[in-house]
């Protein structure tokens, strides 16, 4: 019995990551009732996986359709997945997958009638939903498509606002990163609704957001760096809709909410790696010095922090370099050579605690590190420093086995402060000769470090 049960575990397995439907539907159909109650969920999962699977590549547009009929893969296809899944499995109702079916049919350049009646199947399906336990996150879901359904028909009510906010409420009544940035956006996108209310409504959603959030972050105060990186991914992406004095405002509370974790500890490299990125980001958004400093030597105590928990990865080391080098540029700028000396020998020290030093993606970095410390420290006149680059880049050009240019470029460059202009052209054309398909003009044609030999390279 033992080895029966693995093999249609097994079975069902391989043709979820097959994303065989076929032949998964032709196999369940050979179960037996009982077989079948006895591998209700290695099927829930199969089906759900190949769902996602072409859900996935419907939305980034891998899947080629019928010209004369668009919509009949995710009407027959995808929709017809569902159904298969709930006839085979017993008791089985797939209401998020169903909903996003007609959410996506409703994306299509139909009739506007025709596409408020998916929204509205959409809607209905999601309403069941949530009245049933374990649905809790479909809330959130729901609101969107009535958002959806008032931004079709042009008709935003204050009731059906009013039970939009209910719904992103009752979704994130329990803490969830992903419920956050959909109330979020939510928040932001009634700004690029045409009504007369938007303003209102838009403060109503952000101060709802807000309290709940607060709440959440006296429990973790990570939360504020999801918040952190919310409001600033609002900035990057949707900048040209909000106005110009907002943006200015928005940012300003983003980097305020930098404070509550500033302090914090963790040892989870992810949550390490997205503070040392949020405060470098800071850096970059300020022009006084002092703050600039201020937030490179935050994200740099997290990065470092990242590698001590995991010495064997090769970007903590590379992203707490960097922000050293940012350091190094600005004590270069105020003519303090000794702290720029020190900081580049601290990033040495960063790049020789890690415990795969022949990575290729490290000793890149590395080696172009230590073209910068030539540079900013010494105006590329220290042999010694341009030697030890070297070194790593040939390091970085065998590991890359002839599928990267960046080695050979840097090689080139260090050749020619090196003094040797016959070498760094050789280098060159070797590079021309392996990468010279990839670009109409030679990279080293942009950069002011090669413009000794541009006459020769042009």
């Amino acid at each position: 019995m033992k080895n029966n049960k693995n093999t249609i575990t097994d079975t069902i397995d391989q043709l979820a990551n097959n994303y065989d439907l076929h032949e998964l539907n032709q196999f369940a159909q050979g179960l037996s009732p009982s077989e079948i109650q006895l591998y209700k969920t290695e099927l829930t999962d199969a089906y759900l996986r190949i769902f996602s699977m072409w859900h996935y590549d419907w939305v980034c547009d891998k899947i080629e359709t019928d010209p004369a009929d668009p919509e009949s893969f995710v009407r027959d296809f995808m929709l017809g997945l569902v159904e298969d899944a709930e006839r085979i499995v017993p008791g089985l109702t797939l209401y998020a997958e169903r909903g996003d079916c007609y959410r996506l049919l409703a994306e299509f350049p139909a009739t506007p009638e025709t596409r408020l009646a998916y929204l509205q199947q959409a809607i209905e399906i999601y309403q069941k939903a949530v009245k049933n336990a374990g649905f809790t996150q479909l809330h959130s879901t729901l609101a969107n498509t009535l958002l959806d359904r008032m931004q079709l028909t042009g008709q935003f009510e204050a009731p059906v606002l009013e039970e939009a906010l209910q719904h992103y409420q009752s979704a994130f009544a329990t803490f969830s990163e992903h419920i956050f940035s959909q109330f979020l956006n939510a928040a932001f996108r009634l700004l690029n609704l045409d009504f007369a209310d938007k303003w209102q409504w838009h403060n109503r959603f952000l101060n709802e957001l807000s309290v709940a959030a607060t709440r959440f972050a006296e429990q973790d105060s990570f939360v504020y760096l999801i918040w952190f990186n919310g409001l600033t991914g609002l900035l990057r992406y949707d900048e040209n809709k909000l106005p110009a004095d907002y943006a200015e405002e928005i940012q300003k509370k983003s980097i305020e909410l930098l404070a509550y974790v500033q302090n914090y500890k963790t040892e989870n490299q992810d949550r390490l790696n997205r503070l040392g990125s949020a405060f470098e980001w800071a850096a970059k958004q300020t022009t006084d010095v002092s703050e600039k400093l201020f937030y490179h030597e935050t994200a740099l105590k997290f990065f470092t922090q990242g590698q001590y928990v995991n010495p064997a990865a090769w970007t903590f080391p590379v992203y707490a370099t960097n922000v050293l080098m940012a350091m190094a540029k600005i004590y270069q700028q105020q003519q303090d050579t000794e702290k720029v000396i020190e900081l580049f020998e601290a990033g040495k020290g960063i790049f020789a605690k890690n415990t795969h030093p022949n990575d290729f993606q490290l000793v890149i970095y590395w080696g172009d590190f230590l073209v910068e410390y030539a540079r900013l420290a010494h105006n590329f006149q220290s042999p010694e420093i341009l030697r030890e680059a070297e070194n790593k880049l040939l390091i970085a050009k065998e590991q890359g086995k002839q599928h990267y240019s960046r080695p050979y470029l840097s090689l080139a460059k260090v050749a020619l402060k090196l003094g040797d202009k016959a070498k760094c052209l050789s280098i060159l054309q070797e590079c021309q000769t392996l990468f010279g398909k990839y670009y109409d003009r030679h990279p080293a044609l942009e950069d002011e470090d090669f413009r000794e030999v541009w006459l020769e390279l042009g």
